[in-house]
């Protein structure tokens, strides 16, 4: 039987914008569907508010509305705040008290940022080419498997796909777990779908957050992974921030293959 958790709640009022409330903490999914559901969760739900806002139901089998009730002459704001504490668990532990940028892994907040300054890119058709329907690739695995590819380009004479991570940490252990796993699920990514551009742009941390001996620890690890993720065929990009990130995105997307950066 499969296993389905609620997640969040959708409205339509009468009259104005439909409403979506959802979780902004995984912590409990992590524990109880692992860590793959709860580090692609915020992507799914991201792209349900996309859709939601527009009218239309998510496109994705792994979230699903349920049964739709109506609701008589109630305010549709407190409303749905009231069917999200009744009818999500999930949230009752967390969202509370939690601010809504705490919602994701520091991986999903970069991509929310690099998302934000490709919208403001000088190239009116960056965001566009760039920003994906949808981030999660469907594999051809039956029940299908999805995959994780923030910036994808389909455009030109080559496909291209990036993976986007964060690297603004202390500890070179929590570097390597948004690192690596989000380099596996890209390599699979361009294996299925047969995509030969493919790049890492990882966030570094800033200098000034840090004492110099722990910067230099931390910069050592970095130098130590672009090194590995290079000798994998792969185009390693270190940036110090989302907006510089941005640009070098469209840089290397929009220009012919190139060998890694060294």
């Amino acid at each position: 039987m499969e296993e389905r958790i609620t997640v969040g709640i959708a409205m339509v009022p009468t009259s104005g914008k439909p409403l979506f409330r959802c979780i902004t903490r995984f912590d409990r999914v992590r524990r109880l569907l692992g860590e793959a559901a709860a580090r692609n969760l915020p992507f799914l739900l991201e792209h349900a508010t996309t859709l939601i806002a527009k009218g239309r139901a998510p496109d994705t089998p792994h979230l699903a509305f349920g049964q739709s009730r109506e609701l008589w002459s109630a305010d549709p704001a407190k409303a749905i705040e009231d069917l999200f504490t009744r009818f999500v668990p999930l949230a009752r532990a967390f969202d509370a008290s939690a601010p809504r940028s705490a919602a994701a892994t520091p991986n999903h907040r970069l991509t929310t940022q690099v998302y934000a300054a490709l919208r403001l890119s000088e190239n009116p058709r960056a965001a566009d080419l760039l920003i994906p329907q949808n981030s999660l690739l469907r594999s051809s695995e039956n029940p299908p498997r999805f995959l994780n590819v923030p910036i994808q380009h389909s455009g030109g004479q080559e496909s291209a796909f990036a993976t986007l991570v964060s690297a603004q940490s202390r500890n070179p252990n929590t570097i390597d777990k948004n690192v690596y796993p989000a380099v596996a699920e890209l390599h699979a990514a361009a294996r299925i779908h047969h995509v030969h551009k493919v790049a890492v742009f990882i966030l570094r941390p800033d200098e000034a957050s840090m004492p110099p001996d722990q910067y230099d620890e931390v910069d050592e690890h970095i130098h130590q992974t672009t090194f590995v993720l290079q000798n994998e065929g792969l185009v390693v990009m270190p940036e110090v921030s989302p907006e510089l990130m941005a640009g070098s995105i469209q840089e290397w997307a929009f220009s012919p293959t190139r060998e890694a950066r060294h």
